[in-house]
């Protein structure tokens, strides 16, 4: 499905779908303020860095903002990952990176610049091709997947972006946002505009669900988000199971539903299974609900997936979805 087929069959379902007077549409919006909070930076020109953790699908967030984007503003912006990076040598995501950015740029590649051979080389190339870039109009690139970017190249690539920045300020013609599951100091640009990218609000999961063709009743999606959250993948692949065959949202059926994920959840749970007090935390958290952050424990709890910050007040963590207390549960016997 084209993006724009996406976004209108998600606004059509979202129209049909009824607002719980209890819970406001704030609450329920919680991807969508954040796009709102990230188009806004992005069309200021602000360079971004968002975080986003296991199984939040950053790739269809971003599709969509840089749709939005070109909509709103007429920036032209375009999406690139850095997946097909992976196990690469960092001579060879240099060159990879350096011919991406040049070819949205609207920038030729000539001579000694087209091949990246040290990384003071793939700066200087970088910079000249934003230097170049300078010509043309104002836009946008959204990168994801930083991850499987080797480090070496990661912060190359920072660095040639912030020396660029502070050559030329809002005055500059290209735009980044740089998106990946590093949660760490060293994950971070200059002047940028820092976000973790959230689950959807409930208004949002449910439209998520229908966007994948569900085929539930109102009543058993209250119970499938019951289970799974706002967490995307977990959303996207139980959408998809259901529009397979009807579905009954009971804990067996979601965990049969969710298929790799569950594997990939297990493994998560069994990490924090071998560590010892980080299984008793995991239990607080999901039977007392929303935790003041500890960080000796909930920095690991992060990384793994398990919980995110919880929605109010800051300095707050929960469970991303009840779920995961199953899984649990089987995990430690």
């Amino acid at each position: 499905m084209n993006p724009i087929e996406r976004r209108r069959r998600y606004n059509d379902a979202r129209r049909k779908r009824p607002v719980d007077p209890v819970v406001s549409s704030r609450e329920r919006s919680v991807r969508a303020r954040a796009a709102r909070r990230i188009r806004n930076a992005l069309a200021r020109m602000e360079p971004v860095v968002l975080v986003a953790p296991r199984w939040s699908d950053p790739r269809q967030f971003l599709d969509d903002l840089a749709l939005d984007l070109t909509l709103t503003t007429g920036l032209p912006c375009r999406t690139f990952s850095f997946q097909p990076l992976q196990g690469r040598s960092v001579h060879e995501a240099w060159t990879w990176v350096l011919h991406g950015i040049a070819e949205f740029c609207g920038v030729s590649l000539d001579g000694p610049a087209a091949q990246a051979v040290t990384g003071r080389g793939f700066r200087t190339a970088v910079g000249d091709v934003l230097k170049r870039a300078m010509n043309g109009p104002p836009r946008v690139l959204l990168l994801h997947n930083v991850e499987h970017l080797l480090v070496e190249a990661r912060d190359d690539l920072f660095r040639a972006f912030e020396a660029h920045a502070a050559d030329h300020g809002p005055d500059r013609k290209v735009n980044m946002l740089f998106c990946g599951s590093v949660d760490a100091p060293s994950f971070a640009v200059a002047g940028a505009v820092r976000h973790v990218l959230p689950d959807y609000g409930p208004d949002e999961a449910a439209n998520a669900l229908i966007d994948e063709g569900a085929s539930m009743s109102d009543e058993a999606i209250r119970q499938a988000i019951g289970l799974v959250g706002g967490v995307p993948a977990l959303l996207r692949e139980l959408g998809r199971s259901s529009e397979r065959a009807p579905l009954d949202p009971t804990e067996d059926t979601v965990l049969r539903a969710i298929g790799s994920l569950n594997d990939e959840i297990r493994g998560a749970v069994a990490i924090v299974s071998a560590v010892d007090g980080l299984a008793d935390r995991l239990e607080l958290i999901a039977s007392a609900g929303a935790q003041r952050i500890e960080p000796k424990w909930d920095a690991i709890l992060m990384r793994s997936g398990l919980i995110r910050h919880a929605d109010g007040p800051p300095g707050f963590v929960a469970l991303r979805a009840p779920i995961f207390v199953r899984l649990a549960s089987m995990a430690y016997g």
